[in-house]
Parts: structure tokens; sequence; C-alpha cells
């Protein structure tokens, strides 16, 4: 069976800290610059060019520029298409220049079930990212509440179908599926996933933030199928269409709405090139 797409939380170790830990060693080093014209924006600004973020056993390893960082220390998901506007302000060189972070995670803090870093779900290890950007970069933030174009996903007026279950627990994930190159549909499998989690694996598909509406607490186990997006431009995932708007909706009992919304967007007031070692 092949895969169009995968998000798994539950790709690494994460461990536990009490709020306002720090990493125990870390150490910030800036990458040459990557191939292109002076001053290109880099791909890490809607997603990340560099490595995936490597956590294993005690070692914290992340490759990407500034912005990047950001998103994951405040949990910013991707957008796909354009850029969604949820990070604001900064320095010129805060989405080109690319930066190596390694770092130990203290001996002795409990292990917690892996989230998917960068969607929100690693509380403990955001909180001593944001402390090691504010001390190596100087990065100095705030919060606002802007009106933007937004995806909101809210209960339909009928509920939520029977097919969206309260999850039985196992391995928290979430797979596009479908059964071979000839076949139309698309099959969305869901274990353990909060709704929370599920707009923010939305996100880097759609054009726009996605925001969860629905009130429904706790994780979900569910399924829905529907067909690919016959329209989608030579090379995109033909995994967003009208139709995986529809099996939401008759499916699983979910609305999935384009309008104005308010969104949290982080605003930057400060950053400097990181400090030495």
């Amino acid at each position: 069976m092949k895969k169009l797409a995968l998000v798994v939380a539950g790709m690494a170790a994460v461990f536990a800290a009490a709020e306002g830990s720090k990493f125990e060693v870390a150490s910030v080093k800036k990458l040459p610059s990557s191939d292109g014209p002076a001053g290109a924006k880099s791909a890490d600004r809607r997603g990340g060019s560099g490595p995936p973020l490597q956590i294993a056993q005690a070692r914290f390893v992340y490759t990407g520029t500034l912005y990047t960082f950001i998103r994951g220390a405040y949990g910013i998901p991707g957008c796909g298409g354009s850029d969604c506007g949820l990070i604001s302000g900064g320095p010129n060189w805060i989405d080109r220049d690319r930066f190596q972070i390694e770092a130990r995670i203290p001996d002795g803090t409990p292990r917690t079930t892996a989230g998917l870093f960068g969607a929100g779900e690693a509380p403990e290890l955001q909180l001593m990212l944001q402390a090691l950007l504010a001390e190596r970069f100087s990065l100095k933030v705030h919060h606002e509440e802007k009106q933007a174009n937004a995806y909101v996903l809210s209960v339909d007026k009928n509920g939520p179908e029977p097919a969206l279950k309260k999850t039985a627990g196992g391995l928290r994930s979430l797979f596009f599926r479908d059964k071979g190159p000839n076949d139309p549909m698309v099959h969305l499998d869901v274990t353990n996933w909060s709704m929370a989690a599920l707009v923010r694996s939305l996100a880097p598909m759609l054009d726009r933030p996605v925001l969860d509406r629905t009130g429904l607490d706790g994780a979900f186990d569910f399924n829905a199928v529907y067909e690919k997006d016959r329209d989608a431009a030579p090379g995109n995932p033909q995994l967003v269409g009208s139709d995986m708007f529809r099996a939401l909706r008759e499916d699983l009992g979910l609305r999935l709405e384009a309008m104005k919304a308010a969104v949290d967007v982080i605003v930057i007031d400060h950053a400097d090139q990181p400090s030495e070692n």
C-alpha cells in the first residue's frame, strides 16, 4: 500500500521537564549559506528544508532557520501555498540564515509519549526551546490576535457521527493512504488523535490557518474515505479537495469552513544573531 502522506506523533521519545527548566548543554552553529541568489528566502519558512528534528536518548538536534525554530517552540503549524502570517516582524535573516541546535535534555527527566514537534504536542520540550532562543538569539516575542482568512473546524448541526470514537489508546498516528497508483480514493486513518492535533495536521496542506472550534476534548479514533483532488496541480498532493470536506461532514459530523476568524500571531519584538557557544 502506497503512503500518500504521513504524520505520526510518536516519532521519538520526548522528555518531560518542569516549567522553566532548560537544556543541560546546548550549542548553536550557523550553517553555510545555501546556494541561491543573495537575500533569497529559505524553504524553511513554510515547513523546513533541513533534516528532521532528531530526539534520541537525551540528545536533541534541530536544523533550520530562526523562523523554523519559532514555529517549533510555539507550536505554529506550517501552511501550504502562501505565507499564513502567523509569525510577524523580525530582521530579514530570520527566514534566510540556517542554524543547527544540538542540546542535551537533563538526565532523570521522565519520558512522555512523543508529539510531533512543532505541532504543539510537546509542551515541555517547547518550553526548553523557548528558553534557548531567548538566551542565544535574544528573542523577544509577544502574542497578538488578528483577523485573518482561516478554515474553522466545528461540529456539524447534527453533532458528531458515531464513526468519531473516543480513542481506545495505542500509538498516536495519522495516515493518508491509497491502495495503489490507480486508486482514486484517499483513506484517512487516525488513532489516538485530538481535534487540536487534527487541525495542525491539516494546516500544512491548506493555504491558511486551521482553527479548532469543535469543543471536543480528548483523543479520538476515526476513518474517512474520500476522492482524491483530481484538480491538484502536477506535483502537488491530491489529499485535500472538496470531497475531503464532504467526508469530514458526512462521515464524522465535522464541518470545515473557510471564513474570517481571529488567529493568534507571534510578533517578534527583537532577535539577534546567536551568541557564541
